[in-house]
């Protein structure tokens, strides 16, 4: 999703397979748009928007660091079968890593950091991990970016088996025929 200022994609296949617990796993990569002034992005600008429109935040290292138990089978299954984050405007041609959370258990990773510079040559990519309390549930989500003059707006659809299978199917179609 995109503003006339900002631009965020979401890889969302862990979160999807995560129904029921309580920490969601997503992929994410995010610019500014040319034309727009290098901006920083903090912790405090990303948010989750639930179904029941309760607005998450970020956790801090410290309580990332403290779910290590249920953080770990989330980083080992997208380190199998994570989603490509490489879809980003022309311009954002320089790769960056979005590092606001350390993996726990990975030697020599690099420190998290509470922020991102994002400027439009950039394509800054990384995991994020929000708690749900509750655990995930079926249905629609906003993952929300906060730049200086707008917010981008990502949805996000927690699908069952059977309905992402479907849209599975449907998306290779779309793909197929517009390669003819």
């Amino acid at each position: 999703a995109e503003t006339n200022e900002g631009y965020a994609i979401v890889g969302y296949r862990i979160a999807n397979e995560s129904v029921g617990k309580e920490w969601m796993l997503l992929d994410v990569g995010m610019t500014v748009m040319k034309g727009t002034e290098a901006q920083t992005i903090t912790r405090d600008d990303i948010k989750l928007v639930t179904p029941d429109h309760q607005v998450l935040s970020l956790p801090s290292q410290e309580d990332y660091q403290k779910a290590r138990g249920e953080v770990m089978p989330l980083v080992k299954r997208a380190a199998l079968a994570g989603d490509p984050i490489n879809y980003f405007p022309p311009s954002a041609d320089s790769p960056c890593s979005l590092t606001l959370f350390t993996e726990p258990g990975i030697l020599n990773a690099p420190m998290a950091r509470d922020e991102v510079e994002l400027s439009h040559n950039r394509a800054c990519v990384g995991r994020v991990y929000f708690h749900v309390p509750g655990g995930i549930k079926l249905g629609n989500y906003n993952f929300d970016v906060k730049f200086e003059n707008s917010i981008v707006k990502v949805p996000i659809e927690i699908m069952t088996e059977e309905q992402a299978k479907e849209f599975t199917k449907k998306w290779k179609e779309s793909l197929k025929k517009s390669k003819h």
